[in-house]
């Protein structure tokens, strides 16, 4: 009886203090393209700046709605600090209630670059988070983190991560995130980092890895599907980086073939040096806005 109290009064608690978070009035404006520059000479800058192309994919039950925006390099680099910051907030919580903080609070501040279309995207992401929080402070209170390098499955989860070589499922399968793919007898894992916090507790996992959950086979193509069931947003750049829920997620650092000739697989070092080479590309590529 006093254990079940307890979970009650627990339950409320975190109610209570999550429904600020949704209220809380969120930074809105008018929105444009342009809206994450946050410059008082914006013309001279559009002008005179290369602009990095930023897409963002939206998940909900009903499907993907795609949004790009144009980023300045100093922009590009802001977001990266701020995953960064993300993730080390993340594995250094200590409750559920902690961590669907961060991740409402994560929201706010993409929000701030101007990465979604409207303050609606916001509302459903943060009300995503606090009902599968509010769920999951029911369901599970282990809080130390688990060593992912040997494995890394849960269910039911929030799910963050920053990977190369990952990406979703759309058009085909728009809920489903791939870790790793094979083009042309030529397999290259994802490589990065995964949070998630589930009913298996939380799990990290950094390095390089395989989804284990299935694959999309197209062609001469296979996409290793390392979560499925996913809601939440995707920022696709280098690294994409996902934020959002999965009903399923397992990944693995060997290959679901085990019996795959390990020579077909890249390491991590030729990894680091294609990663570098794409990057270059990708900058070269970017666009200048006139």
């Amino acid at each position: 009886m006093p254990n079940n109290l307890f979970r009650k009064g627990l339950v409320l608690s975190i109610v209570l203090l999550l429904i600020g978070i949704i209220i809380v009035p969120t930074i809105t404006g008018e929105f444009n393209l342009s809206r994450g520059l946050k410059t008082e000479s914006l013309s001279n800058r559009l002008n005179n700046e290369e602009l990095i192309k930023i897409r963002v994919i939206i998940t909900d039950e009903d499907g993907a709605k795609e949004h790009i925006v144009m980023f300045t390099q100093q922009q590009s680099d802001e977001l990266d600090n701020l995953i960064e910051n993300f993730k080390m907030d993340l594995l250094n919580s200590e409750s559920i209630e902690e961590t669907t903080i961060l991740h409402c609070d994560m929201v706010d501040s993409v929000n701030e670059f101007g990465l979604f279309p409207n303050d609606e995207c916001v509302s459903y992401l943060k009300e995503l988070f606090v009902e599968k929080g509010l769920y999951l402070s029911s369901e599970t209170g282990d809080y130390n983190v688990k060593d992912g390098s040997e494995g890394h499955v849960n269910y039911n989860c929030l799910l963050t991560s920053s990977t190369y070589r990952s990406g979703r499922g759309y058009p085909w399968r728009m809920w489903v995130i791939y870790y790793g793919y094979s083009f042309g007898g030529d397999y290259d894992p994802a490589w990065g980092w995964i949070t998630t916090y589930g009913l298996r507790g939380k799990h990290h996992t950094n390095g390089s890895f395989w989804g284990q959950v299935g694959n999309i086979n197209d062609h001469h193509e296979i996409y290793y599907i390392g979560a499925d069931g996913f809601l939440g947003y995707e920022i696709s750049y280098f690294p994409t980086f996902f934020q959002g829920y999965a009903t399923v997620v397992k990944i693995h650092p060997q290959h679901p073939d085990e019996s795959l000739d390990n020579q077909n697989i890249r390491t991590t070092q030729q990894q680091t040096t294609q990663q570098t080479t794409r990057q270059q590309s990708t900058i070269q590529q970017t666009q200048t806005i006139k």
